[in-house]
């Protein structure tokens, strides 16, 4: 008899990581054919700009949402997972979904996504304290080197496990066309920690060393300083294409036509769009950061820059736009990459190995 699987998480809109990997579980036939799967809807931002912010509909969701777990809880769940915000109030919401399960004795499953947990813990003196005793309950999931450190700094007795995210991978390889040699493609929300100013401010750098560039920009608006910037520099130069938010196999021809993919974030737990650029076999100039230095080999699958540094970030897109048989050589070792460490069916058995880890144990406990 399979196990019964409660998963409580987001659905895209808005996409980001959290929600992709919500959407994952519920869609996985693996993960079907080895769980009985219920899923509560945990939507409390439909965009990107009422996230982290506090309203009465989104406690009374709360509250909608504990009095389903708990029905659920009562007719019997083996597992639960769910992933965790990492802002203040996320956060408090998160540690109230997960007493529950600690409660009922069921192990709960938290995907920790990025990285930031030690500071919230730090800046809620008591109430990070909770969180950290309640989360310290928990089997935690961190997918890269970067947040695996933090769990472990942060919550030293907590059961942790590194398992990378996975995802099916762009369709345009094997069939993809001749790109054109020359450009530069930027995928995300746009946001200024995603970057966007960085690039913004790289492009005339890299026009005045490589006139026949060009610059394609995709992702919903986010802040309106990045939006604006975006906009700016599409005024000043044709070259540079902003689409807006893109979706799904939308998403396929854009790598197709690109030749790098540029990512400057100034924070990243993992980087999904990475891996997607990956797939596609793209090279990657990307940034020193979080999960991106677990990701990008440098110099082998891409080429990384300090965060925040416009100008080297200029220097490394036009280093590979001159020398294209550098950039696909770096592009095949990328998908390579991918293949090996980042497919879909590698992370479905990482989750499920997570699981019946969590099962197991919460069992052999029980006997205690």
């Amino acid at each position: 008899m399979r196990p019964n699987l409660l998963v409580i998480g987001p659905k895209p809109p808005p996409l980001h990581g959290v929600s992709y990997l919500t959407e994952c579980i519920l869609k996985s036939e693996y993960l079907q054919a080895r769980y009985s799967i219920r899923y509560i809807e945990q939507a409390f931002s439909s965009n990107l700009s009422e996230m982290g912010r506090l309203s009465l509909s989104k406690v009374s969701h709360l509250v909608n949402i504990l009095f389903k777990e708990l029905w659920c809880l009562a007719g019997g769940v083996g597992a639960i997972y769910l992933p965790l915000g990492l802002t203040a109030l996320a956060l408090i919401r998160d540690v109230v979904l997960v007493l529950p399960g600690i409660l009922f004795r069921v192990p709960v499953v938290v995907c920790v996504g990025g990285q930031g947990l030690s500071r919230l813990v730090s800046q809620l003196p008591i109430l990070g304290r909770i969180a950290a005793i309640v989360l310290s309950r928990s089997y935690l999931i961190a997918p890269s080197e970067a947040v695996f450190a933090e769990v472990r700094k942060t919550l030293p007795r907590a059961k942790v496990v590194m398992l990378p995210h996975g995802i099916a991978g762009i369709g345009c390889v094997g069939r993809k066309p001749q790109p054109r040699t020359k450009n530069a493609f930027f995928l995300s929300n746009l946001l200024v920690q995603k970057g966007v100013l960085d690039l913004v401010r790289a492009i005339p750098l890299v026009l005045d060393r490589v006139p026949d560039a060009t610059f394609t920009i995709a992702g919903g608006p986010g802040d309106t300083e990045a939006l604006e910037a975006v906009n700016s520099v599409c005024e000043d130069y044709e070259c540079v294409t902003y689409l807006g938010a893109v979706y799904g196999v939308d998403r396929e021809p854009l790598f197709a036509d690109a030749s790098i993919f540029v990512f400057p974030t100034h924070r990243e737990g993992f980087g999904l769009v990475v891996v997607e650029a990956m797939s596609a076999g793209l090279p990657v100039v990307g940034t020193r950061v979080g999960g991106l230095i677990d990701l990008v080999k440098h110099g082998t699958t891409g080429l990384l820059v300090p965060a925040h540094d416009h100008v080297a970030l200029a220097d490394r897109i036009v280093a590979l736009l001159r020398d294209p048989g550098r950039a696909r050589q770096m592009g095949a070792s990328g998908r390579a990459r991918f293949d090996q460490n980042f497919t879909i069916r590698t992370w479905e058995r990482g989750m499920d190995a997570t699981i019946v880890s969590a099962l197991r144990d919460e069992a052999a406990s029980s006997f205690r």
